[in-house]
C-alpha cells in the first residue's frame, strides 16, 4: 500500500509536467515528497500560522524552556523552520527533510526522552512580508504528518489562513486547531468572559468549517501558551487591569473559571503534542495523509488543465464519419477506381499473366516443353505488338495518379486543409504538427502501388498455384511419350505386321523386311511430324486455357478495384494525416487514466 501511494504521488508529478508541456501552460504547483514520511516511524507535527500568533511560544511552553528562538516581533518573525526533536530521532528526521528546496532547517535535539518518536517543527510565518516564507512552508508541509494550525482572536477569521489550510494536503483528521493568546483577549475585554470564550470558539469553528466540515471538537483548543498555570494568567490579567504588582485575588466573577478552562485546554493540547501515537496509528494516519494528497491533487490537475475537455475536442475532430466524408470529397471512389485502372495496364497484365500461366502449366507436361517455345514466342510477340499499339484516349498517361487534369498533390492539399480545419479547436489548447502534403502524396503513391500489386498477386496466385493430382501427373507423363513413340515407331511396325498376318504370310524374312520398311527415314519422319502436330495442338490447347484464365483473372481484378479499392486507398492516407492527433489522444488518455486512478486512491 505504501509503495503504491508513493508511486502514485510521483506519477502525478510526472503527469503535471507532461500536461503542462502538452497544453503549453505553467506547471500547477503540486506538493511532492509526502512518500518520504512513510520511510520512518516518526510522527512530525508542523506548527503553522501567521506572524506573532505564538508558535515559538507554544513549543517553548511544551518543552518547559527556551528551546526555540521567538524571532523578532518587529521584523520578519520566524525566518526558517526550527525543529524540536529527541536526539535519538535526529538522524531519521534529517533524512526525511533531505532534498527540500526550502531554506536551511534549525534543529534542537533537547526534547525529553518521553517525546521519542515525536517532533515539533516551528514553521516560518506564512503571512510575513517575505514571500519566500510561504514557499518554505508549502515545501516542508509535504513531509509533515500532522498540522497544528495556530491563530489568535485577532486573526481567527483571516481568509488567507483558510486558503493556506487548503494548501496543506493532509487528511483533516490530522489537523489540530489552536486559538492562542486568550490571555490578551480576557485582559482587553470587559464583556462576559465565558461569552468571549464561546465567541472565539465559534469563530474558530466557522473558519474550520470552510476546510473541514466534520471537524471533531476534541481537536479544537483555546489556550494562552504564554501562561501554563491559572495563577500565572490571572496575575497577568490583574496587572494589566489594575496596574503593576496588582493581586490576582482582585479578579472575580466568571473569569477565574474561564482561565482554568483555558489552562485545561493547554494541558490537553500538551498531552496530544508530547505523546507519540502508536506505530500502527502513525502508519495509518500517514497513509491517510498521502491518500488525501493524491486525491486532492488529482482533482486540481483535472480542474487546471481540463484534459477531459481537450479529449472531447479531439474525439470530435477524429469522428469517423467526418473523416470518411472528407476522404470522399478529395479522393472519391471514381478517382480511386481510375487510378487502379491506370496502374493495372491490362495489355501488359494480359501478356505477363498469360505467359506465366502457360509456362507454369506446360512445365507439368514432359516433352511438350520441347515444342512449346514457338507458342510462347508467338504469344509474347503478339502481346508486345498489342502493348505497342496506341492507347485509347484517357486510358493511360505518364502519371496514373493525375485524373481529370488534377494533380495528386492538389487533392492531398485539399484533404489536409480539411484535416487542419477539424483540428483547429484542438490547436487552441495544444499545438499539433500535421504532415506536409508532399510527404503524404509520396506515401499515397507508394501505398496505392503496393496495394495494387498485392491485389494482382492475390488474384493470380490461385491460378498459378493450382497443380494436378497424382493421376493427372501420371497421365501427363505417359501421354506425350506414347504420342511421340506411336506414330514414328509403333504404329508403322504394327500396321505392317498386321497386314502380313491378314495375308497369311509367314513371319520370317517378310516380317523383317516389313519392319525395316516401316522404320525407313521417310516413314519415321512422317510419323514424327504427326506426333509433333498432335503435341502442338495439345500445347495450343494449354495456351488457350491459360489465355481464358487470364481473362477471368483480369475481370476479377476489375470487379475488385470497383468494389473495395476506394476504402483501402483512403484509409492509410487519412490515418497518416491524423496520426499526430491520435498520438496526442493516446497520450492524453493515458494521463487521464493516471489521474482517475489517483482520485480513487
Amino acid at each position: 500500500m505504501e509503495e503504491s501511494l508513493g508511486k502514485t504521488e510521483m506519477e502525478l508529478v510526472s503527469v503535471n509536467r507532461q500536461l503542462a508541456g502538452l497544453v503549453q501552460k505553467p506547471q500547477l504547483e503540486l506538493s511532492s515528497g509526502g512518500g518520504k514520511s512513510l520511510e520512518d516511524p516518526l510522527w512530525v507535527w508542523g506548527i503553522i500560522g501567521g506572524k506573532n500568533v505564538g508558535k515559538s511560544t507554544l513549543i517553548n511552553a511544551l518543552a518547559g524552556g527556551e528551546v526555540i528562538d521567538r524571532g523578532d516581533d518587529v521584523g520578519e518573525g520566524t525566518c526558517r523552520p526550527e525543529v524540536f526533536v529527541c536526539s535519538e530521532d535526529f538522524v531519521a528526521l534529517k533524512k526525511r527533510f533531505s532534498g527540500l528546496a526550502s531554506a536551511s532547517i534549525g534543529y534542537n535535539e533537547d526534547a525529553p526522552v518521553s517525546m521519542r518518536g515525536l517532533a515539533l517543527v516551528d514553521l516560518p510565518d506564512f503571512d510575513s512580508l517575505f514571500s519566500v516564507h510561504v514557499d518554505t512552508v508549502r515545501d516542508i508541509a509535504s513531509r509533515l504528518d500532522g498540522v497544528i494550525w495556530v491563530t489568535t482572536p485577532k486573526k481567527v477569521g483571516d481568509l488567507r489562513a483558510i486558503n493556506e489550510i487548503h494548501r496543506v494536503l493532509k487528511a483533516r483528521t490530522n489537523f489540530t486547531y489552536v486559538v492562542n493568546k486568550l490571555d490578551w483577549l480576557l485582559s482587553q475585554s470587559n464583556l462576559d468572559p465565558m461569552g468571549e470564550l464561546q465567541r472565539a470558539r465559534l469563530a474558530l469553528q466557522a473558519q474550520i468549517a470552510e476546510c473541514d466540515p466534520h471537524c471533531d471538537p476534541e481537536r479544537l483548543f483555546l489556550i494562552a501558551a504564554k501562561h501554563t498555570t491559572a495563577d500565572s494568567m490571572l496575575q497577568a490579567i490583574a496587572e494589566y487591569r489594575f496596574g503593576e504588582k496588582a493581586e490576582s485575588s482582585r479578579i472575580d466573577g466568571e473569569l477565574p473559571a474561564v482561565v482554568k478552562q483555558v489552562v485545561s485546554d493547554f494541558q490537553r493540547l500538551k498531552q496530544v503534542l508530547t505523546r507519540a501515537p502508536s506505530a500502527e496509528a502513525a502508519a495509518a494516519n500517514k497513509k491517510a495523509n498521502l491518500s488525501y494528497q493524491v486525491q486532492v491533487q488529482a482533482g486540481q490537475l483535472l480542474e487546471y488543465y481540463q484534459p477531459d475537455r481537450l479529449l472531447e475536442r479531439i474525439d470530435r475532430a477524429l469522428a469517423p464519419e467526418a473523416l470518411s466524408d472528407l476522404a470522399d470529397s478529395f479522393l472519391p471512389q471514381a478517382y480511386c477506381a481510375a487510378v487502379v485502372n491506370r496502374l493495372n495496364n491490362h495489355r501488359s497484365l494480359f501478356m505477363d499473366w498469360s505467359s506465366r500461366l502457360f509456362e507454369k502449366r506446360i512445365a507439368n507436361w514432359p516433352l511438350l516443353g520441347l515444342i512449346a517455345w514457338p507458342v510462347v514466342f508467338s504469344g509474347t510477340l503478339i502481346g508486345g505488338i498489342r502493348s505497342a499499339l496506341p492507347a485509347r484516349a484517357g486510358d493511360w498517361n505518364d502519371d496514373p495518379f493525375r485524373v481529370s487534369g488534377i494533380p495528386l498533390v492538389d487533392r492531398i492539399e485539399g484533404l489536409m486543409a480539411g484535416v487542419r480545419s477539424r483540428v483547429a479547436a484542438v490547436n487552441e489548447q495544444v499545438s499539433v504538427e500535421i504532415p506536409e502534403p508532399d510527404a503524404l502524396a509520396t506515401q499515397f503513391r507508394s501505398d496505392v502501388t503496393a496495394l495494387t500489386e498485392e491485389c494482382r498477386d492475390t488474384i493470380i496466385s490461385p491460378f498459378l498455384q493450382k497443380r494436378p493430382g497424382i493421376f493427372g501427373r501420371m497421365f501427363r507423363w505417359v501421354l506425350p511419350v506414347f504420342i511421340l513413340l506411336w506414330f514414328p515407331l509403333v504404329q508403322p511396325i504394327l500396321a505392317g505386321i498386321l497386314k502380313l498376318a491378314s495375308e497369311g504370310t509367314q513371319f520370317d524374312l517378310h516380317v523383317a523386311v516389313t519392319v525395316v520398311e516401316a522404320l525407313s527415314g521417310s516413314a519415321v519422319l512422317v510419323g514424327l511430324c504427326v506426333s509433333l502436330l498432335i503435341m502442338s495442338a495439345m500445347t495450343a490447347a494449354i495456351y488457350s486455357r491459360s489465355v481464358r484464365d487470364t481473362h477471368r483473372a483480369i475481370d476479377t481484378l476489375l470487379k475488385a478495384s470497383r468494389e473495395s479499392t476506394s476504402y483501402l486507398m483512403q484509409t492509410p492516407i487519412i490515418e497518416t494525416a491524423v496520426r499526430p492527433v491520435r498520438a496526442l489522444r493516446k497520450k492524453l488518455e493515458d494521463l487521464i487514466k493516471v489521474i482517475r486512478k489517483a482520485e480513487k486512491t
